[in-house]
């Protein structure tokens, strides 16, 4: 059966709706755990019926946590269900970012995203939503794949 995905809605009223455009998928969390605003990605540690199942936090120095996925949406424990935005505005763990709109690639930093650069061999997941001085959870615009 074919299905479809509205990305934008044009309709007007009621008057000053608000439409993000986030859509979230639950998974389940694996060793770990996960803190709400963590980039995670597929547990490529699992069995191959079990990969697109699980998630971890993100980090480019572990090598079965490097396809970033999302931002997970809540705390969780390993086993335990979480929502993670994939596509979308939300909050999620960025270090220092220099503007709005630049992009973000995976980080040494477990569950951090960081400026992309020509170095960074990793896709953008999102795009950061505003400056920031410090490392910390931010509005970040996570680009679906």
């Amino acid at each position: 059966m074919a299905t479809n995905t509205i990305l934008k809605s044009l309709e007007t009223t009621p008057a000053g709706e608000i439409q993000n455009y986030r859509s979230t998928e639950r998974f389940i969390v694996g060793t770990g755990g996960v803190t709400a605003g963590d980039f995670v990605a597929y547990d490529f540690s699992k069995g191959d019926l079990s990969v697109a199942k699980f998630v971890v936090k993100a980090a480019l120095g572990v090598v079965t946590a490097q396809m970033a996925i999302g931002v997970a949406l809540a705390t969780a424990d390993a086993g335990d269900q979480v929502d993670v935005c994939v596509r979308g505005i939300c909050e999620g763990l960025t270090l220092a970012v220099a503007a709005a709109g630049d992009p973000l690639c995976i980080t040494a930093t477990a569950g951090a995203a960081d400026t992309a650069t020509a170095a960074n061999i990793h896709p953008v997941i999102a795009y950061a939503k505003s400056s920031s001085g410090s490392p910390g959870v931010h509005t970040v615009f996570v680009v679906g794949n």
